[in-house]
């Protein structure tokens, strides 16, 4: 009945969309919640990047306020509900891999019980059965380049959540992370990524602090050292350059 029910809801995103982003802001992720007192806190426009967007559960809820907002998402189902859903003009689509380089790249989607499961679909994960789908890569920089008005006086929040392919996604999108005043959200799991230390290292020293939520409130983490234990029952972790 569940699936059923799920499947209905898939058919209208207009509705389905926001409720979604609203019931994960409750009852789902906590940072939802952390970002949206950021914002607030800062008083400052921003660009929003949602770097797999699966269904757009980060677009849908913070995408009517942004400047602008990019949705970086390669399964074209999960695009084109996102499409049907949203209906601000402020949004580009980029159905493609977030990666470091604009090349083909093979993507897995797992198949559990005959059916996809793409929020877990991945780069370098294995699965027992798959679908694999040939999908172009480009890199974030790439469409930031193209923005030259006002980029230093917004807040960048970047959102990232692909399965273990982080340092790519990061190495495509050094210039922004460089230059900008940036607000990063990122999944990491060592189970998908191995070099997960390197990731962090890699933000590190770019000058970034690394935080997590507990409890809903936010706690640095002083030395990588530390990493490893967080993530024992965390996965998600905050990036600040301001």
């Amino acid at each position: 009945m569940y699936k059923i029910i799920k499947n209905i809801l898939l058919l209208f995103p207009k509705i389905t969309g926001p409720l979604r982003a609203h019931y994960n802001h409750y009852f789902g992720e906590e940072e939802i919640s952390f970002i949206k007192y950021e914002i607030n806190s800062l008083k400052k426009n921003y660009i929003f990047y949602d770097i797999g967007a699966n269904y757009g559960v980060y677009t849908f809820y913070f995408g009517k306020k942004a400047k602008k907002i990019y949705v970086f998402e390669p399964i074209r189902e999960c695009i084109e509900y996102i499409k049907s859903g949203y209906s601000k003009n402020n949004i580009i689509f980029v159905n493609k891999i977030a990666s470091d380089s604009n090349t083909i790249e093979s993507l897995k989607i797992p198949i559990i019980n005959e059916k996809k499961i793409f929020g877990k679909a991945s780069i370098v994960n294995d699965f027992n059965s798959f679908e694999s789908r040939n999908i172009e890569a480009t890199t974030i920089d790439s469409y930031i380049n193209q923005e030259n008005e006002g980029l230093n006086e917004l807040l960048h929040i970047i959102k990232i959540d692909v399965e273990g392919y982080e340092n790519s996604v990061l190495n495509g999108a050094l210039n922004l992370l460089n230059k900008q005043k940036v607000l990063l959200v990122i999944e990491i799991e060592k189970r998908h990524n191995k070099d997960y230390i390197e990731t962090f290292k890699k933000i590190v020293d770019l000058n970034y602090d690394v935080f997590y939520l507990r409890n809903k409130k936010i706690k640095k983490i002083e030395s990588l050292n530390e990493i490893e234990k967080i993530m024992r029952y965390k996965n998600n972790f905050i990036f600040k350059n301001y």
